[in-house]
Order: C-alpha cells, then sequence, then structure tokens
C-alpha cells in the first residue's frame, strides 16, 4: 500500500510539474515577439513591441492591419519603417487602388502615422506635408519605407525583421 501511494505522489507531482507553465526569460521572449511570423490562419510582421502589423487569413483576406497602445489603429497598411524606437506607417491609397484608411476616427485615402514608443505618442497625419513637418519640427530621420508584402515574405523566409535586436 505504501508503495502504491508513493507511485501515486510522484506521478502527480510528474503530471503537476510537467503541466505547469514554463517561464521563459525576458530575452527569449523578446527573441519570441521578433522570429514569430504568425499560424495557419494569420500572419504578423513585429515592428518594435508591442507594435504588430498582422493580417488574418492570408489567402483571403489581404489588407494589413495594426492595433495602437494609446490609440485606434489603421487598417490597409502598404509600408513601415522602424528607426530606433521609431515606427512609420503608411497605409491606404497608394498608387492605382481605391483603398483607404483610418486617422483620427476619421476614414481618409491615406494615411501617415508616426509611433514614439519610448514616448508613447502614437500620432496620425492625413496628408504628407503634416506628416513631414511633424518630422523636421521633432528631429525624426525620414523613414526607409519598406513595402509591407515584400517584408512579410522576407519575414518568413528569413525570420527576422532588419530591425529586431542582435
Amino acid at each position: 500500500m505504501a508503495k502504491q501511494q508513493v507511485s501515486i505522489t510522484l506521478l502527480m507531482l510528474i503530471l503537476f510539474y510537467g503541466c505547469q507553465k514554463r517561464s521563459k526569460s525576458s530575452e527569449n521572449m523578446h527573441d519570441e515577439f521578433y522570429s514569430v511570423s504568425g499560424d495557419w490562419d494569420w500572419v504578423r510582421v513585429p515592428l518594435l513591441k508591442p507594435y504588430v502589423v498582422k493580417r488574418a487569413s492570408p489567402k483571403i483576406n489581404m489588407v494589413w492591419d495594426i492595433e495602437f497602445v494609446h490609440s485606434f489603429g489603421t487598417y490597409n497598411v502598404k509600408r513601415v519603417d522602424v528607426q530606433d524606437s521609431v515606427i512609420y506607417i503608411l497605409s491606404g491609397n497608394i498608387g492605382n487602388n481605391n483603398d483607404s484608411t483610418i486617422v483620427n476616427s476619421e476614414n481618409v485615402p491615406t494615411a501617415w502615422f508616426v509611433i514614439d514608443v519610448r514616448s508613447r505618442i502614437e500620432t496620425g497625419f492625413d496628408n504628407e506635408e503634416e506628416f513631414r513637418a511633424y518630422l523636421r519640427t521633432h528631429n525624426y530621420p525620414n523613414p526607409k519605407w519598406h513595402d509591407i508584402d515584400s517584408l512579410s515574405e522576407s519575414f518568413g523566409a528569413l525570420g527576422t525583421v532588419p530591425w529586431a535586436p542582435k
């Protein structure tokens, strides 16, 4: 009987330990954020933690979306860039399409966004001149735009984005 109790206790301990969620070091979690490209029904491109551009059902839905932390996000993301702690997003009508997007709770043809992760500022513009003036006023560098579709393909193939911490 005592052997049976010891066996049951050991089995319970093994099951309990094996079912516990393993804590990850912050470094591993950081790496995972910049290395996971999606799953069977969604695709993602990491920008800066916690900002991610996502697309659900990649074979059906071709629209890239991003949720902001402190305000509404936007959809129809076309181009992005990350420099230091700043994220740049260009969404909506680029070229000869009839897409639109949202900025400041309004539907507009095209929008430009600056997210300063360090300062927790998320700013959107519905014209490029105001966007460029904001960059100059705040001494932000000009973005070096990356097409989101090409970036997603590259991320899927290489497992990293150009701005991922080394």
